[in-house]
């Protein structure tokens, strides 16, 4: 019985493009942020909200970030993923070629995946400017405020940005000076966008390397290669893996059988570290 794949070597081959997703969209957001000018804020403001050419603005713009920057990395990982997984079980040193048709499912695969992450990220945005638009129009922000506000929580969830906007309301509340309080809440915003940043990063590459992976396998079965392997679910091991999770450590499925907690492959969440392990019958 021959084990391929594992953590080990998933975070090997994914260090390889690591920081390239996170940055690229701390850069799309720090682009994003430059269209909110004091005058951009006040005009929403008199428009009574988000207007129809700013959400497709916003989505039109998101889009051509997850096309331009995130997709490709994406492919990469996916490539490399099939490379690596097919050099390690034909133990040949010769290069790997990614055939046309694993390159076709690899697109259709991480275009679906490239569109749902452009209505995520859109939604989150507009979402953000809407919260920030509701506080000015409350009186609790001026159109300066507003500015400030919004730059430095339009690249967070929803779920974040109440988070700035619970600690700014605990700030004024406590008569901190207003300079104080949007430098404290620009100090934190900035840690949660970098946390979110990495995030996107370590799910999206998870999600490409687990795939890719499964579908190498089945590439090289309908090839002959090798006989049907038995999938086995491995976590970080540690006590930061979550109770979902857990449940199915150690647990071995059939390729398209799926694993108790009723998937089929990680990541199950955002930031699952989980991966599959593959045990292939030696003989063919």
């Amino acid at each position: 019985m021959k084990r391929v794949g594992g953590r080990a070597k998933m975070l090997r081959l994914l260090r390889e493009v690591k920081g390239k997703i996170s940055q690229a969209f701390l850069d799309f957001i720090e682009r994003r942020k430059k269209r909110f000018t004091v005058k951009f804020m006040n005009d929403l403001y008199q428009a009574g909200g988000i207007t129809t050419a700013l959400e497709y603005e916003i989505s039109n713009e998101t889009a051509e970030f997850v096309t331009k920057e995130i997709i490709p990395v994406l492919k990469e990982t996916a490539f490399m993923t099939y490379k690596r997984f097919k050099k390690e079980i034909e133990r040949k040193e010769s290069p790997q070629e990614v055939p046309v048709s694993f390159q076709e499912h690899a697109d259709s695969f991480i275009g679906i995946r490239g569109a749902e992450l452009v209505v995520l990220l859109s939604a989150s945005q507009k979402e953000a400017i809407r919260n920030v638009l509701k506080y000015e129009m409350q009186g609790k922000l001026s159109p300066y405020e507003a500015q400030k506000v919004i730059r430095q929580t339009i690249g967070l969830t929803p779920k974040e940005q109440q988070a700035v906007l619970r600690m700014l309301d605990a700030l004024v509340e406590e008569g901190v000076p207003r300079g104080t309080i949007f430098a404290q809440t620009l100090k934190y915003a900035d840690q949660l966008l970098k946390l979110r940043a990495e995030r996107i990063e370590r799910t999206e590459l998870a999600k490409a390397y687990n795939w890719s992976s499964h579908e190498t396998m089945k590439d090289l079965i309908r090839r002959g290669l090798i006989k049907e392997p038995i999938r086995v679910w491995e976590t970080a091991g540690d006590n930061r893996v979550c109770s979902v999770c857990s449940g199915n450590d150690g647990i071995k499925v059939k390729m398209e059988e799926a694993f108790p907690t009723g998937h089929s492959m990680p990541p199950i969440h955002p930031n699952c570290r989980c991966t599959i392990v593959y045990e292939i019958p030696e003989e063919v």
